[in-house]
Order: structure tokens, then C-alpha cells, then sequence
């Protein structure tokens, strides 16, 4: 079974299953926070030739994502003739396509999350005949199986975002420039050119492949192996640094400029990002160009980049939606919003991703790739029997060679022997890792864990190495080998399907989770379903019922699933429904990513100066509540109409900050998904709420927020 077609055999099947694990988590998943956007622009951008809305991550997942929509053929987009369709309103649009036109919200979802997976699946492809290549079929089984049990795939892969499409375009760019510089031919370059293409369109991190080629290309002039050069039948080897690194600068811009061309062609080959005119429809939301470039004068580096966004499109060098995209990414990417183990930031940590990646990938595979690392060294030692590779790269003893594993014929570096052969043959992948990791960790948009995806495909490639136990370790060894794979297996299963919110044993899993991270790393608002199932059981419909109170990170629709609740304050303007009525006992239901006060219009803890303000409005809105309405006409009169919203706007706020500084000091009392957390307040929590001193931990003294 093994050696038939290569592994393949087993290697489809499990790449099916992942599809079918990933696609069966979603089915009872509400819309993410920018799921709508992706798939209104997707159909945008097919049915209309308009590229306004959403235009900062590419169009390569929105329009993946809008082809099963297009076949089915029975999607009403909103209409156009509105003031959401002149300035460009995304959200409201996205929201509009799937609950205010009367399109089955729940068709549309799993249509667009399935044509998604399909990524999934050829990144899992990829990741198998990779680690195949380098280390035999059992070593590729054993990359497919981690990568198809991999929670972070599974979870950011199954909704309708860009991080599956960067993870997949990264890694299949990576490759094909690798193998371009070896083996020069047209199909060489043409595969090239598509691959960096492709990463071009999938999202606007596809800077970070210059870096990456850079150091491939360094790689590639260091060795001494002549550059082979095959056209129309013809055989050249290059042997000289000189005309090897020439000729490959020819290569690179040859690629660049196929990858230019996919740039111009996904846009329709026309500057404009509206089919109707430039002038009058802006990009997004009356956002100016003028104001998108706010930031320069105070980044470093920024005016540099403004004026060569300027010159870009003085010159119409690249689409004008491709250019705001751009600006709009590295904009945005300067200051946010973070949080990150009950401290704030709008710059981020440096510790930010590491600790992402420790406490989101699963124990039994941190050890694989631990086991991985000492496979190779028992290997290049010469104390681990090695794989003698058969055409398909199915390993054997080869008796004590050098070489961690043999790769197949058609692998740059083969013949190289000990640490240096094994260093550049997977080159391509470290050099992925190195420089995306060194971009994550420098980064200031700390907003979730799922921008660490495209880190696992190579990481998964390179666990392969851990098959040498499997061949000729010790039986311990092995048995260790088998109990992380099924311990694996068990850890994904067991908590299906939860993905998104998956954290492992090092912070208590996912029930944990909220205390640490939040945001892209556990919560986009998925849970409205399970919430509906929750209340249902737990508080149905009926004279005992108690009131529902309702603070939802995300851009769902809480009615369309059923869910009759009171509004605090949330991520969806829609939602905001400024009152200055106090709380009252009943169920409160708080999104994981509202509780730290994350998205709070008022950022940051609970500090004494918001305890002050939080004095003064309830004092003053107690003072205009109580009064008839003969007294609030005249309180209007004496203070103005616009003091009374800035009172009302305050009190919304602030009760909920004080409210959630309350409930961090307790556990919830259940929770649903793991995303929104349930508690279950009497009239003691209530007047603790409004009216009673804070706890001294959360009464922060910096005034810096």
C-alpha cells in the first residue's frame, strides 16, 4: 500500500478526510467577522468588473470563494443603487448580501467555505509530495498526517479569509523559484512566474517573497553546481558565478514580469478599481488617499512609501484597487489594537506570535517536530540507519550513509553529503520560515494567530525527518512516534468542531483560552448557532425566562439565528443602541473578544480615570432618567442636545467596560464553543456592576490609556 503510485494510495484519502473534517466543523458556524466582505467582493468582482470593496487582501480567495456561488446561480447581491454601493461600505454591503436580500445565509456560507477548503487540500498536496522528495513516502505520510490533523488548518482554513491562500501561495512560490534556478526551461519559468503570481493575489504580505528569493538566490551562487539550461531541445550548463547570477536576475525578472501581468489581468487589465468611473466612487467608505497617508509623517519610513505608492500610480504602474490595498495593509499594520495575557497594546509584543505558536499547536506535534530535529542529527552523526530512496522515494536501510535521507532524483542537492547537503535541499523552506518569522515578530499587528499559518505547511514538510525512527530507531522511539500521531488524532477529534479556539495542555486548552489571546486567535464571532442551542436548553421560552443580554464580536446577525437578546455594546456599529437604563439580573452572553474591553471605544483596562468619568455620567444620566419629561426638556435646554449624546454615548460604554472589569475577576459559569463566555448575574452582581467599589487589580494607575 505503501509503494503503490507513491503513497498516494493513503495520501488522497487522507487529504479528502481533512476536507471533510474541516468542512463538517463549519456546518453549525455562524459568519466571521469578514467572511461577508470576502464574498460580496468575490461576486463583486466577477459579476460587476468592480474592485472597491475589500481590496486589501488581494482578490485571489475572494473570488475562489464566489465561483460555487456564481454556478449556483441563485445569489441576489444587493442592490447598486444606493449610497452603501457609491462609497464603497463593505461591511454593510457583505451583511446586506447575506441577511437583507433574501439569500440563504447558511447556503451561501457553506458554498464559499467549501470552494475555500479546496486550498487546504492541495496545500496538504504539497506538503506530502515535498516531505516525499525529501524523505521517502513514509516520510511523506507522516508530514500529510500532522498537517491533516493540524487544528490551525482546520480552523482557519474551513471560513472565507486570505490566510489559507497565503499558507498555499507561499509555499508553492517557494518551491518553484527554488527549482527554477536549477533547472532553467520555459516551463520552469512559467510555473515560477504563476507561483509568485498567485502569492501576489492571495494577500499583501507577497513582499516577503523578495527576502526569500534573495536568499535562495544567495544560496544558489554559493554552490558550485553549474546551471543547467534546457530550451527547444538544446543543453547548456552554466558554470561561471558571474553569468550563473546573471542569468538567473533574468530569470527572477522574467517572473517578476509574468507575475505583473496576473496582477493586471485579475484587475481587467484597467487601472481603475470601478468599472463606472474613478472620481465618483472612492475605494472605501469616502476614505481619501489624502487621509489613508495620515500616518507617513510620523512612521519611519513612511513618507518613502507614500511617494512610492505616488509615483505607482502617477504612472498607473498597478491597478489603483491593488495600490489602495497595499496602502491600506501597511497602514493599518502601524497601530492596532492588541491584546495579549491581560496586557494592551496598539504596537504589539515581540512575544506575541512565539507564544501564539506555543500554546495553538497541539503538544504531540511540538514533540514530532522536536523528534524530527533529532532524527536528522542521529542520522548525520551516523548513529540512525539513513533511507536509500526508490524511485518514488520509498525508504530502505541504506546502511550507514552520511546523509539524513536520500532524496529522489529530481531534488536540487542530492548528491550533496552530510549537514550541507541536507541544509540546501531544504533550503526553499527555511529560508520561508526565517524571513516569515522575522516579519511576524517584528510586526506591530498583533491581531491573531491565524497570520501564522503560512509558518506550519514548511514546518510540516520538515517534520518528515522523524520517519527515520520509524524505519530503523529504537522500538521506544517508535512507539513514541506512533503514540504522538494517534495522540494527535485524538486531540483534533476530541475537540472538533472548535478549531479556531483550540489551545493545548501548556494553558489548560481551550477553556483557558480567552485569558490569554483573543481576536484571530479564538474568536470571530462562529458560536451564534451553538449560543441558540445553549439557550435553548438552558433558558427556553417561557413565563420563567430571564432576560438576555448580548455582547457579540462579530458581523452575524443574532436575529437570523434565532437569538432574541438585550444589546451591549459590541463590534458591529449596527448593534450600538445607546441607552442610560442600568442592568438587570439575567444571562449575560459576552464574545471572548469583548470581555478584555478589546474593541472598547474607550480602549485598554479599567483605570481610576475612567472610574472618575464613570462617576460623573451615571450621576448625570441618573439625574436625566429620573426626571419627567418636562425636566429632561429643560435639562436639554440648559445643556444641549449634543452634551446629553456625549453623556448617553459614555454611560453606554463605560457600564460596559466597568461590567466586564467585573466579570474578569470570576469564570464564567459556562461557555459556548469556547468564543462567548456565559454568566449567570443576580441582583448582588448587578449592584457590585453599578454601584460598587472596583477590585484594587483593576484599578490601573497609568494613565496612559
Amino acid at each position: 500500500m505503501l509503494r503503490w503510485r507513491g503513497g498516494l494510495a493513503l495520501a488522497l484519502p487522507l487529504a479528502a478526510f481533512h476536507w471533510l473534517l474541516a468542512i463538517s466543523s463549519v456546518l453549525e458556524k455562524s459568519t466571521t467577522c469578514d467572511e461577508p466582505i470576502y464574498i460580496a467582493g468575490g461576486l463583486s468582482y466577477w459579476l460587476f468588473d468592480d474592485y472597491r470593496l475589500h481590496p486589501e487582501n488581494g482578490n485571489l480567495p475572494q473570488r475562489i470563494a464566489a465561483i460555487p456561488l456564481l454556478i449556483a446561480g441563485n445569489v441576489n447581491f444587493p442592490s447598486r443603487d444606493n449610497e452603501l454601493w457609491r462609497t464603497a461600505d463593505h461591511y454593510r454591503i457583505g451583511t446586506s448580501l447575506l441577511y437583507g436580500s433574501g439569500n440563504d445565509a447558511d447556503e451561501i456560507l457553506l458554498l464559499s467555505r467549501a470552494a475555500i477548503l479546496v486550498l487546504n487540500c492541495l496545500t496538504a498536496m504539497l506538503i506530502f509530495l515535498w516531505s516525499r522528495e525529501l524523505f521517502g513516502i513514509a516520510g511523506g505520510l507522516l508530514s500529510l498526517a500532522v498537517a491533516v490533523f493540524c487544528p490551525t488548518m482546520l480552523g482557519y482554513g474551513s471560513i472565507v479569509m486570505s490566510d489559507m491562500a497565503a499558507a498555499f501561495s507561499f509555499l508553492f512560490a517557494v518551491r518553484f523559484i527554488w527549482k527554477a534556478i536549477h533547472e532553467v526551461t520555459p516551463l520552469s519559468i512559467a510555473a515560477g512566474g504563476l507561483a509568485v503570481g498567485l502569492m501576489c493575489l492571495a494577500k499583501m504580505s507577497a513582499p516577503l517573497l523578495v527576502p526569500m528569493a534573495a536568499i535562495l538566490f544567495a544560496v544558489r551562487i554559493i554552490s558550485g553546481a553549474p546551471l543547467q539550461v534546457r530550451f527547444q531541445g538544446r543543453r547548456w550548463a552554466i558554470s561561471s558565478r558571474p553569468w550563473r547570477a546573471g542569468f538567473l536576475v533574468g530569470v527572477f525578472a522574467t517572473q517578476a514580469m509574468i507575475a505583473w501581468t496576473m496582477i493586471w489581468a485579475a484587475y481587467g487589465f484597467r487601472y481603475q478599481a470601478s468599472a463606472e468611473g474613478e472620481d465618483d466612487f472612492p475605494l472605501e467608505r469616502r476614505m481619501s488617499w489624502e487621509k489613508l497617508f495620515e500616518f507617513c509623517d510620523w512612521t519611519p519610513g513612511g513618507n518613502a512609501f507614500r511617494d512610492t505608492i505616488n509615483f505607482c500610480r502617477d504612472n498607473k504602474l498597478l491597478p489603483e484597487a491593488y495600490l489602495w490595498g497595499t496602502a491600506h495593509t501597511y497602514r493599518f499594520a502601524q497601530k492596532r489594537s492588541a491584546y495579549l495575557r491581560g496586557e494592551y497594546s496598539v504596537t504589539g509584543w515581540r512575544s506575541f506570535f512565539p507564544y501564539c505558536f506555543a500554546v495553538k499547536t497541539p503538544v504531540p506535534t511540538l514533540v514530532i517536530t522536536v523528534l524530527a530535529a533529532a532524527g536528522g542529527a542521529m542520522v548525520l552523526t551516523g548513529r540512525l540507519s539513513p533511507a536509500q530512496e526508490t524511485r518514488h522515494g520509498n525508504a530502505e536501510n541504506s546502511g550507514g550513509s552520511s546523509d539524513p535521507c536520500r532524496a529522489a532524483a529530481n531534488v536540487p542537492g542530492r548528491d550533496m553529503p552530510g549537514l550541507t547537503g541536507a541544509l540546501y535541499r531544504t533550503a526553499p523552506l527555511w529560508a520561508l520560515l526565517f524571513v516569515y518569522w522575522a516579519a511576524a515578530i517584528s510586526s506591530n499587528l498583533n491581531i491573531g494567530h491565524r497570520h501564522l499559518l503560512p509558518v506550519y505547511p514548511p514546518m510540516y514538510i520538515l517534520c518528515g525527518a522523524a520517519a527515520a525512527w520509524l524505519r530503523k530507531g529504537p522500538r521506544p522511539m517508535r512507539a513514541a512516534m506512533a503514540a504522538c500521531l494517534l495522540l494527535l488524532a485524538t486531540e483534533t477529534l476530541r475537540f472538533h468542531p472548535h478549531y479556531m479556539a483550540y489551545f493545548n495542555q501548556f494553558v489548560g486548552g481551550p477553556k483557558s483560552g480567552y485569558r490569554h489571546l483573543v481576536d484571530g486567535s479564538l474568536d470571530l464571532g462562529q458560536d451564534l448557532p451553538g449560543l441558540k442551542k445553549w439557550l435553548d436548553r438552558n433558558n427556553p421560552p417561557g413565563p420563567s425566562r430571564q432576560p438576555i443580554f448580548l455582547s457579540y464580536f462579530g458581523n452575524g446577525d443574532p436575529a437570523y439565528y434565532g437569538i432574541e437578546a438585550r444589546d451591549l455594546p459590541s463590534f458591529s456599529s449596527a448593534r450600538q443602541h445607546y441607552t442610560i437604563e442600568p442592568l438587570v439580573p439575567g444571562i449575560y452572553c459576552i464574545s471572548a473578544t469583548m470581555l478584555p474591553g478589546y474593541y472598547a471605544k474607550m480602549y485598554g483596562p479599567w483605570t481610576e480615570w475612567k472610574e472618575k468619568r464613570w462617576m460623573e455620567v451615571r450621576r448625570e444620566a441618573d439625574r436625566f432618567r429620573l426626571a419627567d419629561i418636562a425636566g429632561q426638556e429643560k435639562l436639554v435646554r440648559e445643556k444641549g442636545g449634543e452634551y446629553w449624546t456625549t453623556i448617553a454615548h459614555d454611560f453606554w460604554w463605560l457600564r460596559f467596560q466597568r461590567l466586564c472589569a467585573v466579570l474578569r475577576a470570576r469564570d464564567p459559569d459556562d461557555n459556548v464553543g469556547y468564543s462567548i463566555l456565559i454568566y449567570r448575574l443576580g441582583p448582588a452582581d448587578i449592584e457590585r456592576v453599578m454601584n460598587g467599589p472596583m477590585p484594587p487589580e483593576f484599578m490601573a494607575t497609568h494613565a496612559a490609556y
